[in-house]
């Protein structure tokens, strides 16, 4: 088919995704699986954040740090 004179159109499969997403395993919720991808709870803040924080001279306590945590994985 030639539309307007160009080169003709084709229509071809559509290439493989290589990062296809595997089926959860049965009886994993979402927030398992997320868990034991991440591996940890616990909050990693960019460098831009950390800066932010220290420009702003915010000190985060443990319990802050849990409740970010928890917020994040829970």
């Amino acid at each position: 088919m030639k539309i307007n004179g160009s080169l003709p159109v084709r229509a071809e499969k559509p290439a493989s995704r290589t990062g296809e997403q595997k089926p959860a395993a049965k009886g994993l919720e979402f927030r398992e699986i997320m868990r034991l991808k991440l591996g940890t709870n616990e909050v990693e803040f960019s460098k831009h954040a950390r800066e932010r924080l220290l420009t702003r001279n915010i000190n985060l306590n443990s319990t802050q740090l849990e409740r970010l945590s928890c917020g994040r994985a829970c």
